[in-house]
């Protein structure tokens, strides 16, 4: 937290300096009927992104009844991306956005696998390093509906597609499940994953402009009463491949964005990104293949499909961005 405050006090003062070294200077609005925005920066981001199983397992073994969850897989998202937006705005009222980015810092904190064996009570906690590949995109449209002085208010819908990929290695287990607590570390890839969150919502967006919109001050509120994600787990040490997917009814976005436009059209933006997702109860398939790893399990010499149970999936997530761009008004 202490990182997004000294952010915001870093541009608090950068939009300061800005204002003072253009002080001097009279222009006119740099709006225009058709304008065209593109930027382009870096993000930091954190947060996380885990999923639960457990429920009732329906297998080649039989239909048992199991606690939720039995097991959790909670994977860190603390690194930077870059990204880069695009929007273009017709005659003040209608405004088409869109924004792409990329993680290019691998290093991501541990991923954190908990087991309970009784319910409420866990007993088993592994710990490996964690590297993450994560690509999302957000596109939407917005219209104003009504602008006074300075304030304008608009309402749109998007869509919010988002894919990371986590490798998991250097695994250190603790199981306090019996008498004795015991340790195990094992070296090399233990666990590679990937989760898709498909998410439409509904936005809406209070706009603030000063100085002949040269500073624009943007905050907005995105909601979605329906959620997608998917995912496909390999445990490599154990040959053993889990595909999962649920649905929900619930995510929550939240922005805020500052934006300060130089008389040449080339302006800064600082702002901060909120994401909470959660699904439903889904299902888990899990299967088993060979693997040299695990050549002494029955399941290793008999791959295949295993059996089902249930999975539940939630994120929360914190960006803090800073991009450059330029803007071209055409009409």
């Amino acid at each position: 937290m202490h990182r997004i405050i000294t952010a915001f006090v870093l541009s608090y003062f950068l939009f300061n300096a800005v204002a003072w070294a253009e002080e001097a200077e009279t222009s006119g609005s740099v709006r225009k009927d058709l304008e065209i925005n593109l930027d382009a920066g870096v993000s930091k981001h954190f947060g996380f992104t885990k999923y639960q199983i457990g429920g009732l397992w329906t297998g080649i073994d039989g239909i048992y009844p199991y606690w939720f969850p039995i097991s959790e897989l909670k994977f860190p998202i603390d690194t930077w991306m870059f990204n880069g937006n695009l929007s273009i705005s017709i005659f003040k009222v209608l405004t088409v956005e869109s924004n792409v980015k990329k993680s290019f810092v691998p290093k991501s904190g541990k991923m954190k696998d908990s087991d309970w064996t009784l319910p409420g009570l866990r007993t088993i906690l592994s710990e490996s390093d964690n590297r993450v590949k994560a690509v999302t995109s957000d596109s939407g449209i917005l219209a104003t509906l009504f602008s006074a002085g300075p304030f304008s208010f608009r309402l749109g819908a998007g869509f919010l597609y988002q894919n990371f990929d986590f490798s998991c290695s250097n695994v250190v287990q603790v199981d306090s499940s019996g008498p004795y607590p015991s340790v195990i570390a094992l070296g090399g890839k233990g666990i590679t994953y990937r989760v898709e969150y498909y998410i439409p919502y509904a936005e809406t967006r209070p706009v603030f402009s000063f100085m002949n919109d040269k500073l624009v001050l943007t905050a907005g509120f995105k909601y979605s009463p329906y959620n997608w994600a998917k995912d496909v787990d390999d445990h490599i040490l154990r040959g053993k491949l889990n595909k999962g997917s649920a649905k929900g009814n619930k995510t929550l976005m939240g922005l805020f964005n500052m934006k300060y436009m130089f008389d040449s059209r080339v302006y800064l933006t600082v702002g901060a990104d909120y994401i909470y997702i959660i699904t439903n109860k889904g299902h888990q398939k899990q299967y088993y293949y060979y693997s040299l790893y695990n050549l002494s399990s029955w399941s290793s010499l008999f791959p295949g499909y295993n059996g089902k149970l249930q999975n539940k999936y939630e994120s929360r997530q914190i960006s803090v961005n800073f991009g450059v761009g330029y803007s071209i008004g055409i009409l």
